[in-house]
């Protein structure tokens, strides 16, 4: 399911750009604001997944390190507190993912409803051109 939405995206997100295009006077300017927004979008994402995993890892390293530290010394009270940074920049990491995926579907919802009267259009064109055979 997952990939077909996927595909699905891409390919509207190719429909719209293909639009865009064609339309120069007005299409030109919001192509390439869509292209440098997706890249930001892209880049965010790649980013907040690195910090994720390695959230994640520091998180469990110090997990296993703060069980062999004597109780009350500051080492193991540091090594609790940057467990606990770990846990919160992992949770924060996950929060910007999925704050990246609500836009993303919104982006496909706006697209879809922009391209659905085209394609009805194209659609209709189609059919009367079938029937004019």
């Amino acid at each position: 399911m997952m990939i077909l939405s996927n595909i699905k995206n891409r390919l509207l997100r190719m429909l719209l750009s293909a639009l865009l295009s064609v339309c120069k006077p007005w299409g030109g300017p919001l192509l390439a604001i869509k292209n440098k927004v997706d890249t930001v979008v892209e880049t965010v994402e790649c980013v907040a997944e690195v910090v994720e995993l390695v959230a994640e890892e520091v998180e469990m390293v110090a997990d296993e390190v703060v069980d062999s530290l004597p109780e009350g010394t500051m080492l193991k009270e540091t090594v609790c507190s940057i467990e606990a940074i770990a846990k919160e920049t992992a949770e924060d990491a996950r929060k910007v993912e999925e704050f990246i995926q609500k836009v993303e579907d919104m982006e496909e919802e706006v697209i879809e409803s922009l391209i659905k009267p085209f394609i009805d259009q194209v659609e209709k064109v189609v059919e009367g051109a079938i029937e004019a055979e």
